[in-house]
């Protein structure tokens, strides 16, 4: 065989189309806007600390819990600009534009 054929097959079973994956990339951007219309429902009791669990009842050693960015501020306006800003992403991932830089932040 010679080598172009060779690379014909390999590209056959093991190439990706792209056309697939954007659509992988804009179902998880649809998904994740839905994700955070649901939680921003229930942004005040879940998210604030005038909610069922304020930051000062949160383990006294960092490593004990997932560092968050949720748990840097516990006023509603700061969690609003959190859900702000990850939508902000998705809709970034949903468009196509720096997609490397919204999946890191999405993630």
């Amino acid at each position: 065989m010679d080598r172009d054929r060779v690379r014909a097959v390999l590209e056959a079973l093991f190439g990706v189309d792209v056309r697939s994956l954007a659509l992988f990339r804009c179902g998880l951007a649809i998904a994740l806007l839905i994700d955070l219309a649901e939680r921003a429902r229930w942004l005040r009791a879940n998210y604030t600390d005038s909610g069922v669990l304020p930051r000062v009842l949160l383990p006294a050693r960092p490593e004990a819990v997932f560092p968050s960015a949720h748990a840097l501020g516990g006023s509603l306006w700061f969690e609003a600009l959190l859900f702000a800003l990850a939508g902000a992403f998705a809709l970034m991932l949903l468009v196509g534009w720096r997609t490397r830089a919204a999946q890191i932040a999405s993630w």
